[in-house]
């Protein structure tokens, strides 16, 4: 039987060993949290970091419509020949229909292009496209939708404003008061980001859109207003 004295310093001994295994036991748990906070601010900062550079890259294209818009109305005496935005027939002209999806392509500015007009509705046009050195455009490499990179920063659309008198039906193709949308979707790589929506991989897009009067000259609504920009211009 051991002595009292070696009894005590075998219980002192395992009191040492439990304080140094919770303490070991505590600094692990402080490193497992560190990791986590670490690793939830990088992907903090990366989501802010897509998020602010999609928002300018839908705002570029956002601002190159409306030049766009300002350019092609004073070429015409103050608005865009409404055979340009209707087409002939009806729906083959710029304006686009927001229920179909492809148009977004179809009729792109992107893809006009800017050193070779093109005729819609009886209208020769210049569009903001074209191979590099020509698109107005900014071009990516590193892009592939459009089939022959390097393709568009953005796609540019104009839609109608839905401007039918009250339980008129809905015309997406023809506008009644030179009032229309511009429409700029940034198509860059990192603003592609999947989101987890009941458990399953979204995409989301970044749209900027701004009201204009197609007219060119100060409030949006009428062929007299001016100004080509009025409620907001923010990607979502």
């Amino acid at each position: 039987m051991p002595s009292r004295p070696v009894q005590q310093r075998m219980d002192r001994s395992g009191m040492a060993m439990l304080v140094v295994l919770m303490i070991i036991a505590g600094l692990l748990v402080v490193g497992q949290m560190t990791m986590l906070l670490i690793d939830n601010v990088a992907q903090r900062s990366g989501s802010f970091r897509r998020t602010e550079r999609s928002q300018y890259c839908a705002e570029e294209g956002l601002n190159l419509g409306r030049a766009w818009v300002l350019a092609e109305s004073s070429k015409h005496g103050g608005a865009i020949p409404a055979a340009l935005l209707t087409g002939n027939p009806p729906g083959t002209g710029l304006l686009t229909d927001p229920a179909l999806p492809t148009e977004f392509k179809t009729k792109d500015l992107c893809s006009f292009p800017s050193q070779v007009p093109t005729t819609l509705g009886g209208q020769t046009f210049y569009g903001l496209g074209g191979t590099a050195g020509q698109s107005v455009c900014r071009l990516d490499s590193s892009l592939t939708y459009c089939g022959s990179p390097p393709c568009p920063l953005y796609r540019i659309n104009l839609v109608d404003d839905m401007d039918e008198p009250p339980n008129g039906t809905l015309d997406p193709y023809t506008d009644h008061n030179q009032t229309i949308f511009i429409r700029s979707e940034c198509m860059s790589n990192d603003t592609q980001t999947g989101v987890a929506l009941n458990g399953t991989s979204q995409i989301q897009d970044t749209v900027a859109s701004m009201e204009v009067n197609e007219a060119g000259a100060g409030n949006c609504y009428g062929p007299g207003g001016s100004g080509a920009g009025c409620g907001g211009g923010y990607a979502n």
